[in-house]
């Protein structure tokens, strides 16, 4: 899917150098404009995988060493300045800085035009060779020196002369030494007439010798595993990729060498450069490049003996576009190999940005990507990626808060996992821990169809076997099912068609695609470790990952044969049968056989890894693109064989893994010259940013019609609900015993089995996932800072008037009652009954449904009593409250990344008020849920949303309440369905945004009495987690999650979501009585919530009378929504699903927060706020799935049953 990030490509220079740190990763050193150094170093846990340092030094051709006592993060650097000279650096500890100066022998003034270097491999001297201008000659003098590190003082006066076969100083064209070995001293060069000279050490004692006959233009010396040379060279006069190797076993003070070979006798490609590397399996690798600028690749596959030395493949092009520096006409392009391994390549785009080019070692695909750097310009910028959610979860299926997780993956990876960047691979490992909701969000770069599999282990896995997360099965799906029509329709983001017109004229050619991809997928189903998609709802332990090798399981598919043709000028599908795949290859072998100028040397088709083909194809090498005739693909005794034909060749690959399969899909869609980017923007999940925003501003808009509303509606029914809390009062008991009875009918259900009455599908679980905005902001909300006055100043600024003075002291009598005094016993009942289940927060799913409403009957007697006055008080003052902290709601605040993507999505300032916070965090989720059940967004342009806010008015609200209006309000039923089907969709929306603000603000409520130097029972990851969370970070978690509770407490107005509904009314069991319930929750919920957080003092006595007050009026609330259903003569689907959706709301998110107090805390080890975090997630889920059930209910409903009430 499509994510944003704060990143920008960073710009390749004229050179390129590698450099493993101190971690064991490659450090890119480049020259940049004037020559100035740059250091490019990948980050773990940080903002963007590279960030780059200007060394502030000068220089080229760069040679970078350390000793034993110097750290290879800032390693000593010799490089060659624009007058010919040598510059030494090294780093100052003190200063933190590099200090360059010239250096040079005491004598010397020639000028340099090209060095090698090298550290004595035993006594740590530096080792310098040079080869010196000589002016108007292309040629120059081959000489060498040595200086001790430290001392920098040269050994001898002069550049000494090394003498060349005749006895004469070496006259040469370039010199080379061995690039992975930095003790290796050898030196090599290619002499005034081509030959290749070789000498074990340079002085001036030993002369070069000549090796071979073979003349050449381009060297590059590696060591093998064995610690032999391979000295590759590139032929004079035709081009062709030599090596020599060291021969295994030796004779005599001299190296001996094999002779010359030509790594493939077939080439014919002329190549200009060359560079070679070790592999991750320890076999080598040699790239060239070709003189069209094109990259091509030669790879040892293993020999076929016990003992036999390595083979080589064919050399094939890769058909990147490699760049050169003007100056040096030398190739922009370097391999290195990191500590672990990992061979890498690094070259510079067609547009200048430096790309890092690198092959899985299991599937052999090659991958590349723009090496990125952290933006700090505030510009968000578009990355496409392949995107997870996890929910960690227990033994017992819950989700986990705070929990270890370790991450691998199955070939070397990019993860940005939470928001930080990091390498992860088979050997990399990252360890990150979840939030309260036990989250990780984890997106890998998208520089393939398919994503690397990801191996977690979390602590309720074995030791040693990981959870195998397979993130493309998603994609799986959708590629397997994808119509004819949904191929020929196919469009990227501009709206082009994928597929050119004259293939779009009938069905033949997107029929072809379809079973291409089919064919493919079926391949990539076929896996040893069965993943499924992970949901948030419904993730379970799976088996278990075997090591790391996510092979296929082909033998189920043994005897499948199908190929793809291109002869025709279109990949077209081609069934094949088992002897007519046996013939094919007869006959391609024979014609193989007679074009070989000796039929012997042709044993069978060529290897080739399996990247190569695919890499070649999508740079649009013209070998493989105009060569290739058809893809063969069977399977025999379990094992996949694809063999390709391109250019009278066969090149045979094996195929063993789910991401190789899905090669086949992208592969024929390159050959289109459709673009992965293209094809990503088809297949993938792309935010529609109109949508999202007018969604945001539809939901501040419904804040501010509430708001506005407040005043008079309390007043219209401040009598009739005081009334009513009599009548609760008197009628308690039977309303209970009543509910419990319909309870039983029910099968008298457990917590567990209530809240997944309607459980959500995966489809529509996956529309609460990826939610930027949340994510973003549970990641970066601890670092919030306001803009301009605080809101602490803007609460005290103003002296409270009396009668606030006096609710503010009412609401903290309360609570103090409820801990101390004659609500104590009440109070500590309900406790008491939700932590008797022990130690295991899980158990509280199991409690009965009418155990937990039976409780609570006692508490409230109690509370209905005791808030009777505090309820009035609230009424009375209603105007004065909402003008307190009016002012509070509208402040402007920066987040880091949310006010990034606030801009990135708006076009305005970084700056978010509070009121628009919550609407943003809702409006992604909202919107697709939305889409999901319509198959539109709710405000698809700018009319639509113009034509919700000119209708949903105060006057529209005032007019359901029987309140005069100043204009006439219209009755429209086609807009009152559409309403209804929005508000529940913001409704499950922001219950699944709520999982982690109120999660949140109820561990910072239940660490609210824990002291930082105080000895605590506090689990440390909690405490930890709490600690990122700054003073104001704090503060706008309790807005924010009071803000969502006035969303959520719109988006169920019944006038809302039940068109018709009469005015507020009662008794219970009227059709007005909902109504009443909805003022009443949103004077004592939101509204309460709102002015505790606004006007009580901070810390304790905010955290009791919050969370105690929500608790009282949660108790009557639930009393009031039961009492309804009793009484109503009406309970068809839309009322048991309403009543299922207040109650999975109620319970963990009123009356469950009496579990988060501190008092009860420490002493339980934290229990009950863990037991309050299981409550609101199953709870909060439970209830968005509800809602989704409704508001697909709804969208059934014809139009005639939507009256005005």
């Amino acid at each position: 899917m499509e994510t944003f990030q704060l990143s920008k490509p960073a710009l390749g220079g004229t050179d390129i150098r590698t450099y493993p740190n101190v971690s064991g990763n490659l450090d890119l050193y480049t020259i940049g404009t004037n020559d100035e150094i740059y250091r490019l170093r990948r980050g773990e846990n940080a903002e963007a995988p590279y960030h780059d340092t200007n060394l502030k030094i000068t220089g080229r051709q760069l040679f970078l060493y350390s000793s034993i006592s110097e750290s290879s993060d800032t390693p000593n650097i010799l490089s060659l300045g624009g007058n010919g000279q040598l510059r030494f650096a090294s780093y100052k500890s003190t200063t933190e800085t590099y200090f360059q100066q010239e250096t040079r022998p005491e004598d010397a003034t020639e000028t340099i035009r090209q060095f090698r270097a090298v550290r004595g491999a035993t006594n740590g001297n530096i080792y310098v060779n040079v080869m010196l201008d000589v002016p108007g000659e292309s040629f120059g003098l081959l000489a060498n020196n040595f200086f001790t590190p430290g001392e920098n003082k040269w050994n001898g006066p002069v550049w000494a002369p090394l003498m060349g076969p005749g006895g004469t100083q070496a006259e040469v064209l370039s010199i080379a030494m061995v690039e992975n070995s930095v003790v290796q001293s050898s030196i090599l060069a290619i002499s005034k007439d081509y030959e290749v000279l070789y000498c074990e050490q340079a002085n001036r004692a030993t002369p070069l010798r000549v090796l071979g006959t073979k003349k050449a233009t381009a060297l590059y010396v590696v060591v093998d595993q064995e610690q032999r040379l391979n000295i590759f060279a590139v032929e004079k006069d035709t081009g062709k990729l030599l090596l020599k190797k060291q021969k295994k076993y030796q004779s005599g003070s001299l190296k001996q060498f094999d002779d010359w070979i030509y790594v493939d006798a077939s080439q014919d490609v002329r190549l200009t450069q060359i560079y070679a590397s070790i592999c991750f399996d320890g076999l080598l690798q040699v790239f060239g490049i070709g003189d069209d600028g094109r990259l091509w690749r030669a790879g040892q596959v293993p020999g076929s003996g016990r003992s036999a030395e390595p083979a080589w493949n064919t050399l094939f092009p890769l058909g990147n576009e490699i760049p050169s520096d003007a100056a040096s006409k030398a190739s922009i392009f370097t391999v290195g190999r990191d500590l672990a391994g990992y061979a890498e390549a690094y070259t510079v785009s067609a547009g200048g940005e430096l790309t890092r080019f690198w092959q899985s070692p299991t599937s052999q695909q090659w991958f590349d990507e723009h090496v990125t750097l952290y933006r700090g310009d505030n510009e968000m910028v578009p990355v496409e990626t392949h995107a997870l959610e996890l929910v960690v979860l227990d033994n017992e299926g819950m989700p986990m808060p705070f929990a270890k997780v370790s991450i691998q993956a199955s070939f070397l990876v990019t993860l940005f996992v939470d928001g930080r960047s990091y390498r992860c691979s088979q050997l990399n490992r990252v360890g990150v821990e979840t939030g309260p909701n036990g989250k990780v969000v984890i997106y890998q770069r998208a520089n393939a169809l398919a994503g690397a599999t990801l191996y977690i282990e979390t602590p309720s896995t074995l030791a040693g076997s990981p959870l195998a997360v397979e993130p493309n099965l998603q994609l799986q799906e959708k590629l397997e099912t994808l119509s004819v029509d949904d191929i020929k329709n196919a469009k990227d983001a501009s709206g082009a068609y994928l597929l050119p017109a004259q293939y779009r004229s009938n069905d033949e050619y997107a029929q072809s695609l379809q079973q291409i991809t089919q064919a493919s997928m079926q391949i990539a189903g076929q896996q040893e470790v069965k993943a499924k998609k992970v949901a948030y709802h419904a993730v379970r332990r799976g088996r278990t990952a075997r090591s790391f090798s996510p092979k296929l399981d082909l033998a189920a598919m043994n005897g499948t044969t199908w190929a793809i043709d291109f002869s025709s000028g279109f990949p077209q599908y081609q069934a094949m049968t088992l002897d007519e795949v046996a013939d094919w290859k007869v006959s391609k072998l024979e014609t193989m056989r007679a074009a070989s100028a000796d039929g012997a040397e042709v044993a069978g088709f060529l290897g080739i890894d399996w990247g190569d083909v695919w890499n070649g194809i999508k740079n649009a090498a013209k070998f493989v693109v105009d060569g290739l005739v058809k893809i063969v693909v069977e399977i025999v005794d379990g094992i996949g064989r694809v063999l390709f034909d391109i250019a009278g060749k066969v090149f045979e690959a094996i195929i063993e893994f789910a991401q190789q399969a899905f090669d086949f899909v992208q592969g024929v869609w390159n050959w289109l010259k459709v673009k992965l980017k293209q094809l990503f923007e088809w297949l993938a999940f792309l935010f529609n940013i109109g949508d999202f925003v007018r969604t945001a501003e539809a939901v501040e808009h419904n804040t501010r019609v509430m708001l506005d509303f407040t005043v008079e509606g309390v007043e219209h029914v401040k009598q009739m609900i005081l009334g009513g809390i009599d009548t609760m009062k008197d009628s308690l008991k039977a309303t209970v015993d009543s509910f419990v009875q319909e309870l039983n009918k029910a099968d008298n259900p457990t917590y567990d089995q209530f809240s997944k009455q309607e459980e959500m599908t995966d489809d529509q679980a996956y529309q609460l996932e990826h939610n930027l905005f949340s994510n973003a902001y549970e990641e970066n909300g601890g670092n919030a800072s306001e803009k301009g006055e605080t809101s602490v100043s803007l609460m005290t600024q103003t002296a409270l008037s009396s009668p606030l003075e006096d609710l503010v002291t009412m609401l903290e009598e309360l609570a103090d009652n409820f801990q101390f005094g004659d609500g104590k016993e009440a109070f500590n009942e309900a406790i008491e009954y939700f932590t008797a289940i022990g130690d295991n927060p899980n158990e509280v799913l199991n409690l009965l449904m009418s155990g937990i409403v039976k409780v609570m009957e006692s508490v409230a007697l109690f509370a209905l009593d005791a808030a009777k006055g505090v309820i009035a008080v609230l009424m009375d003052l209603i105007k004065d409250v909402v003008e307190a902290f009016r002012d509070v709601l509208f402040a402007e605040w920066e987040i880091p990344v949310v006010s990034q993507l606030y801009k990135f999505f708006t076009g305005k300032t970084l700056s978010i008020r509070v009121s628009q916070i919550a609407s943003y965090l809702i409006a992604i989720p909202t919107t697709l849920i939305y889409k999901l059940a319509t198959n539109k967004a709710p405000f698809p342009d700018q009319a639509a949303l113009d034509a919700y806010t000119n209708y949903i008015t105060v006057d529209w609200l005032k007019s359901k309440f029987g309140i005069q209006t100043q204009k006439a309000v219209a009755f429209d039923a086609s807009l009152e369905k559409v309403v209804a089907q929005i508000a529940l969709g913001v409704y499950a929306g922001a219950m699944g945004v709520r999982i982690f603000t109120d999660n949140l603000t109820g561990f910072l409520s239940a660490t609210a009495a824990v002291s930082a130097d105080q000895p605590s029972k506090l689990p440390t990851n909690i405490k930890n987690y709490v600690g990122t969370w700054k003073p104001k970070g704090k503060s706008l978690a309790g807005l924010a999650a009071v803000l969502l509770r006035y969303t959520t407490t719109f988006a169920t107005m019944p006038w809302l979501i039940r068109p018709g509904s009469p005015a507020p009314n009662c008794p219970a069991g009227d059709p007005g009585f909902g109504g009443t319930i909805w003022i009443t929750q949103l004077i004592c919920g939101p509204t309460r919530g709102l002015f505790v957080l606004a006007l009580v003092p901070g810390g304790r006595p905010r955290v009791y009378t919050g969370e105690i007050t929500i608790c009282l009026w949660g108790v009557a609330n639930m009393i009031m929504v039961a009492w309804n259903y009793n009484d109503t003569k009406n309970k068809d689907t839309l009322a048991k699903l309403g009543l299922s959706r207040a109650l999975t709301n109620i319970i963990p998110g009123q009356i469950g927060r009496i579990l988060f107090i501190p008092d009860v805390q420490d002493k339980t080890y934290f229990i009950p706020a863990l037991i309050g975090g299981v409550l609101q997630v199953v709870g909060y889920l439970g209830s968005a799935g509800v809602a989704i059930a409704e508001l697909v209910e709804v969208g059934q409903m014809d139009e005639s049953r939507f009256i005005e009430g």
